[in-house]
C-alpha cells in the first residue's frame, strides 16, 4: 500500500472508532432511560410521585438519533466496499461486500422503523393526554 492508501485506511479506522463511541453513547442513553423507567415504577408501587418526571422520550429519541448516525456511517462504508469489490475480479469479495451491504440496509431499516414507532407512540400518548384533561391513560 502506498502512503495515500494508508492515510485513507487510517481515516476510515478513525471514523469507525468515533462512530463506535457514538453507538456506545446511544446504549448509555438507553440504559439511563431504563433506570428512569424503573424508578417511575418503584414510585408508583410505593404511591409516591417525584416532582418532575424523567424525560424518557427525550433519552430514547437521543439514543435513536445517535445509533442512526452510526449506522448511516457504517452503511456508507459498506456501499464503498461494494463499489470497490464490483470493480475487481474477486468473487469472494463481491459476495461478501453484497452480504455486508444487505446486512447494513436491514439494520439501518430496523433502526429507522424503531424510531418511527417511538415517534408514533409518543404522538399517540400526547394526544391521549390532551383528550382526557391531563389524566394519564389507563
Amino acid at each position: 500500500m502506498d502512503r495515500e492508501e494508508l492515510e485513507d485506511a487510517l481515516c476510515t479506522l478513525n471514523g469507525s472508532i468515533f462512530f463506535i463511541v457514538v453507538a456506545t453513547g446511544s446504549i448509555l442513553l438507553s440504559w439511563l432511560a431504563l433506570l428512569c423507567q424503573r424508578q417511575q415504577i418503584r414510585d408508583q408501587m410505593e404511591g409516591t410521585q417525584r416532582a418532575g418526571n424523567a424525560p424518557i422520550f427525550s433519552l430514547r429519541l437521543g439514543a435513536s438519533a445517535l445509533v442512526i448516525a452510526a449506522l448511516v456511517y457504517f452503511f456508507r462504508l459498506g456501499l464503498q466496499r461494494r463499489v470497490t469489490a464490483c470493480q475487481g475480479d474477486d468473487p469472494v469479495e463481491k459476495r461478501s461486500s453484497w452480504l455486508n451491504a444487505m446486512a447494513s440496509v436491514l439494520v439501518l431499516a430496523a433502526s429507522l422503523l424503531r424510531l418511527e414507532d417511538l415517534l408514533f407512540v409518543e404522538e399517540s400518548g400526547q394526544s391521549a393526554l390532551l383528550e382526557t384533561d391531563d389524566q394519564p391513560p389507563a
